[in-house]
């Protein structure tokens, strides 16, 4: 990602080279650090990054200084996002990292819904199969008993 690059993400832009964030709302302006860090997800957009990968990136793996000071900046770049924008624009995922989304507030991003779907649906498939096999199983055991029972 050079410095001049303009980086679309959702519905916000980010100019890598003047750091700004840049919404329909305006302008607002990212620390150095902020801008680095906004970099870093929007390499592969809806990608998770984990926790220490930025810490590396950013701190060169110093976690006594980029654990809080990661917590800073995600929240200076929240602040950021909901002054120029319509958008959730970082989600976090509880214990692993973060993933740009630009979703907009009060929805769940896509990924994530998706993903939670798919493993309510899987669940649901499985309990039918087990449910069917059970039932099949049973209905030839009672076939047995009943033919060991009245052997004619």
């Amino acid at each position: 990602m050079t410095q001049g690059e303009i980086i679309a993400i959702g519905a916000y832009r980010l100019d890598a080279g003047r750091r700004m964030l840049i919404g329909n709302g305006g302008e607002a302006e990212l620390s150095p650090l902020a801008g680095r860090f906004l970099q870093t997800p929007a390499r592969e957009p809806g990608k998770l990054v984990s926790r220490s990968d930025l810490i590396d990136e950013l701190w060169a793996g110093n976690y006594l200084v980029g654990d809080p000071a990661l917590n800073r900046l995600v929240s200076e770049t929240r602040r950021a996002a909901r002054a120029v924008g319509p958008a959730e624009l970082i989600e976090t995922v509880q214990k692993s990292g973060y993933r740009l989304v630009a979703a907009p507030r009060g929805e769940a991003s896509p990924p994530l819904a998706d993903r939670r779907l798919a493993r309510w649906a899987f669940v649901i498939v499985v309990l039918v199969i087990i449910f069917v096999g059970l039932n099949l199983l049973i209905d030839g055991l009672m076939g047995l008993v009943w033919m060991l029972r009245h052997p004619d």
